[in-house]
């Protein structure tokens, strides 16, 4: 053992569960770092490399510690090569597989959040409802300007045919409503067949 890898090794402690927690600095991110053979790395692979051998190319070291993964582990026994997908799959940011309320998130029942990310689909949809549950109880329907009776101003019954509901809870009369929407066509007919009037300033000229 060299005595660059042996400097390295003095500065980690056993800990109860045999992992060797690395004392000195590191990376700002809470892993350790160090210099060895010329190249700045973590000391967990440092000491893999130095006691194990050299990692292949583009392997990644996965901590599997007894007590749970502990990132300042250097104890080779601790380390367990993996490719980055494993490595994430292993790792506290692995996709989720379920939602909080164990609703399965696959495709047909995840969608995208406004920040992003996955949402599940049931929980909003659930969500939803008893905000418009919520509303409806605080606010019910009311009818505009005037108490509500049992017809409408030009006679028709409000039963379960005529009467309908806006967005904002306000009661109207369907008949009612549909006339409007009937004679604003006819007019909008009319004025299309209407000769065009020539501009005022032409009548003067």
């Amino acid at each position: 053992m060299d005595e660059e890898l042996v400097r390295i090794i003095c500065k980690t402690t056993v800990n109860a569960n045999g992992c060797w927690i690395w004392q000195a600095g590191g990376n700002g991110k809470g892993y350790s770092q160090c210099q060895f053979r010329g190249e700045k790395m973590s000391a967990h692979r440092a000491i893999y490399t130095g006691l194990v051998g050299s990692l292949e190319k583009g392997k990644h070291l996965h901590h599997c510690c007894p007590g749970g993964a502990n990132i300042l582990c250097c104890n080779p026994n601790h380390l367990h090569p993996v490719t980055p997908k494993e490595h994430l799959e292993l790792g506290p940011n692995a996709p989720r597989t379920h939602c909080k309320n164990g609703h399965l998130l696959d495709e047909a029942n995840k969608a995208k959040g406004k920040n992003g990310g996955w949402i599940c689909r049931a929980c909003r949809d659930a969500s939803s409802k008893r905000y418009l549950d919520r509303k409806r109880t605080e606010n019910p329907p009311r009818p505009i300007g005037r108490p509500r009776g049992t017809h409408c101003l030009h006679g028709h019954p409000y039963d379960e045919t005529n009467t309908r509901y806006d967005k904002k809870g306000y009661i109207y009369c369907q008949p009612c409503y549909e006339n409007r929407i009937l004679n604003k066509a006819a007019r909008r007919r009319l004025k299309a067949t209407e000769p065009p009037t020539a501009p005022q300033s032409a009548l003067m000229d």
